[in-house]
Order: C-alpha cells, then structure tokens, then sequence
C-alpha cells in the first residue's frame, strides 16, 4: 500500500502491540501513515486521563506522544508532517461561538508547531524506503 490512514481510532494506534509491524509489513518502502494521536503529554490528556475512569469513560489519553514519535523513528519512519491542535477547553461537540477566536489565537502563537505538549496531533510518517526496515528490524 501507498497509504495507511488511522485517524480517531486510539483503540488500535497505539494501543495495540500489533500496529507498527502490521503498518511496516503493509506499506510499500516510502509509503505513509496518515494518523492522528491522543497525547497524554499535554493538560489536557493528563486531566482526561486522570479522570476517566472516575467517569466511566474511555481513556483515550494514555500515551505521550514523543515516546510514540521515537519508537517509529526507531522502526524506519521519517516524518514529514506533525501539527498540534485542540488547546482550548472546548469540547469536540461544542457549538461555541468562542472556537474562531481561540483558533486565532492558537495560529497566532504558533502553538500547533508544539507538537510535543499537543493535546492532539495529526501527523504524516513515511516508511524508510531502506529494505533493513521492511519487516520492522526484526534482525535487531
């Protein structure tokens, strides 16, 4: 495959052992992996993830997104792509009138480049196009 897309499935990616040699066996060397990421390493991940199961909820936010950023660099993937978004405490159902202005001033101070402290983050990796990859550095 050229592409892979898992956005919104934090069931899977990275909760599963199974997704990163499942990602390498099925993308072709210089293929993508279209995603999006839940980051524990942010305010907002660390105050979902405290609270859910007090809530009965799913916790989405349990990982932080550098370790998941450097264990697929380890495993062949460069990336091309990664911006940081969802800083202000509005939740994904609102209809808030706030949401422009806050947008605003989150591309005003650049915040969608920190990826790291980004409650979510969509990036795009792309497979090493260097066979000793294709199947995960199993020889490692």
């Amino acid at each position: 495959m050229g592409m892979l897309v898992c956005i919104e499935v934090p069931q899977v990616m990275p909760n599963s052992d199974w997704f990163v040699d499942e990602a390498l066996r099925v993308l072709r060397p210089g293929g993508l992996l279209v995603s999006t990421f839940f980051n524990l390493f942010s305010y907002r991940g660390f105050l979902a993830h405290a609270t859910a199961s007090l809530r009965g909820e799913y916790d989405y936010y349990r990982f932080a997104y550098p370790a998941w950023r450097r264990m697929l660099r380890e495993r062949g993937f460069t990336f091309q792509h990664e911006e940081g978004f969802c800083w202000f405490p509005f939740r994904r159902a609102s209809n808030s009138s706030l949401i422009p202005s806050f947008i605003a001033v989150e591309e005003y101070l650049g915040m969608r480049r920190l990826v790291s402290l980004s409650p979510w983050v969509v990036f795009v990796a792309q497979k090493s196009d260097d066979r000793t990859t294709e199947l995960g550095n199993s020889s490692a």
